[in-house]
């Protein structure tokens, strides 16, 4: 019988088209998309439970569990405009 246990902590930091402070038309979506210079890197805390038993030869039973906890997770949304097309930008995702 085996019981591992982990925690381990990501950071993701946005890409450059999700900083960049302009907009551009994407044809293929019909939307307009803009960057957003503010946006902070998104911390992820992460906790894994396994536990592993080995009834007979050749033989495994066995449970997984995880847990992520996202700080500033970085999130698309529809924000409104007067271009005629949907614009999306990027933000830092509320704490509830």
């Amino acid at each position: 019988m085996n019981i591992r246990a982990s925690y381990y902590k990501t950071v993701s930091r946005p890409e450059f088209r999700e900083l960049a402070p302009f907009a551009f038309y994407n044809f293929v979506n019909d939307n307009v998309l803009s960057g957003n210079p503010d946006l902070k890197r998104a911390l992820i805390h992460n906790f894994d439970l396994r536990f592993e038993f080995y009834p007979g030869a050749g033989q495994l039973l066995s449970a997984t569990g995880f847990y992520k906890e996202f700080f500033n997770a970085i999130e698309l949304i529809n924000r409104p405009g007067t271009s005629g097309a949907p614009e999306l930008s990027y933000r830092n995702a509320q704490l509830l």
